[in-house]
């Protein structure tokens, strides 16, 4: 039976360029409630969102912090991602824009990220084995890290991608991590960073993401940069 669920959008993120991930909580009078991931078929470019089908009833793209009603015909967990549910080709419909205030009562308290322990050859803590990911009770966090930093270098040498990546620097707790970004509107200005160089960000909130398995791992990435 085909359903609609609104959502604040908190992640519109990079996958299978030009195609995005798009995920956020279920929203209410009563607040925010269970995340939500839209998805496609598995099989074409692992369910990433064409563009032609997130389009909003005014012909733009949702942005983050949009509260939309998106239509959807199955919820399909798939491993760690039980968030995922099947879009049914509907129109999408913008409701409201949110606010950074209206940000805050969203963002959940984490001690880890996703547990430790595990780092790719460019990064810290930054994936998960396949078993580590199926124990996950969920894909998809919000949080406020600490000492975060963004730094632009060859990062995308360790996806078989020469070209220059972003990564983000940050601490929870006692634990360092170290990410790749997704975020467009960061990536699309990578261009202006200097290579190497830290660049703080103060005062932000950023939704996380495990990915999709690639060469035996999930990756924990930064779907979403959040800033007043």
């Amino acid at each position: 039976m085909p359903y609609t669920r609104t959502i604040v959008c908190l992640a519109n993120s990079i996958k299978h360029h030009p195609s995005r991930c798009i995920a956020g909580k279920e929203w209410s009078p009563a607040g925010t409630e269970q995340w939500i991931r839209p998805v496609t078929d598995y099989r074409i470019d692992e369910g990433a969102i064409p563009l032609s089908a997130s389009r909003l009833q005014d012909g733009t793209q949702p942005q983050l912090l949009d509260v939309i009603e998106i239509p959807f015909s199955d919820p399909v967990p798939h491993s760690c991602q039980v968030e995922n549910h099947m879009i049914s080709g509907g129109a999408w419909q913008k409701q409201c824009r949110l606010t950074w205030n209206d940000l805050q009562s969203m963002v959940e308290d984490h001690y880890d990220v996703w547990g430790s322990g595990n780092s790719s050859r460019l990064g810290l803590n930054d994936r998960l084995t396949p078993q580590e990911a199926d124990a996950c009770e969920g894909s998809l966090m919000l949080i406020r890290p600490e000492n975060f930093r963004l730094i632009v270098s060859t990062t995308g040498a360790e996806f078989n991608n020469p070209k220059k990546g972003m990564r983000a620097l940050f601490n929870i707790g006692e634990t360092s991590y170290s990410l790749k970004v997704t975020d467009p509107r960061y990536t699309d200005i990578m261009r202006q960073f200097n290579e190497d160089v830290e660049y703080s960000v103060e005062n932000c909130a950023i939704c996380l993401s495990i990915s999709e398995p690639l060469n035996g791992f999930h990756y924990k990435l930064v779907a979403a940069i959040f800033t007043p």
